[in-house]
């Protein structure tokens, strides 16, 4: 037999078949789920009033990526207690104004900072993520319906990634494996009381210290 041959009649068996199909390995799964999204670029503030689940699924999926990590439980706590800040807690429902003020893929809607991923974030639907990340779906349902339990770290008020933390005056909090960086609020130091002359401290001096306390 021949080379030519030889060939010929190893290419009529498969020999040489790429080896995805030989595995029968579906390349869809090899994907990034966000490569599947038809962006309709949705007004966040339409998704929150029509379908809070579905915008704080987005938001999760946006801050910290589709595989389930400890940031998609503490984010919604962290968002929470964002809510009982002066700027949210007067708005009808101060948690969806506190996932739309702080969120970038929805602070940044119809402004220069938008971005291409930003708008495939606005535009997941609930079939793909339902299909794709299960685990965050049923986190964003059940916190929306009250269904609440175990913060993972109450003293976390903020999440960030390690650039966005530096030289920052919050402490860093430990809220478990996390992709993201949690940080809880500014410690506030005591000013030392004035002197007096003489190198002595008053007493209302020390008495108004310890009110600041």
């Amino acid at each position: 037999m021949t080379k030519t041959t030889l060939f010929a009649a190893l290419l009529s068996v498969g020999a040489f078949a790429p080896r995805a199909a030989a595995q029968n390995v579906n390349p869809d799964r090899k994907l990034n789920p966000e490569t599947l999204v038809t962006v309709t670029n949705a007004n966040p503030r339409e998704t929150g009033r029509n379908d809070p689940a579905l915008l704080l699924a987005q938001g999760l999926i946006a801050e910290a990526g589709w595989t389930l990590h400890d940031d998609h439980r503490a984010i919604p706590w962290v968002l929470a207690r964002r809510a009982t800040l002066p700027a949210f807690r007067r708005a009808e429902r101060p948690e969806i104004a506190a996932l739309l003020g702080y969120v970038s893929a929805f602070k940044c809607y119809g402004r220069n900072c938008d971005t291409e991923r930003m708008q495939r974030m606005r535009s997941l639907t609930w079939a793909l993520i339902d299909a794709r990340a299960p685990g965050i779906s049923r986190i964003a349902r059940a916190w929306t319906l009250g269904d609440r339990h175990n913060d993972p770290c109450p003293e976390a008020w903020h999440w960030g990634s390690h650039v966005d933390s530096r030289n920052s005056p919050l402490a860093i909090v430990t809220c478990g494996r996390t992709t993201n960086l949690f940080l809880g609020r500014p410690v506030r130091a005591v000013p030392a009381p004035p002197r007096v002359p003489g190198g002595t401290v008053s007493a209302r001096a020390v008495a108004a210290g310890l009110r600041r306390r």
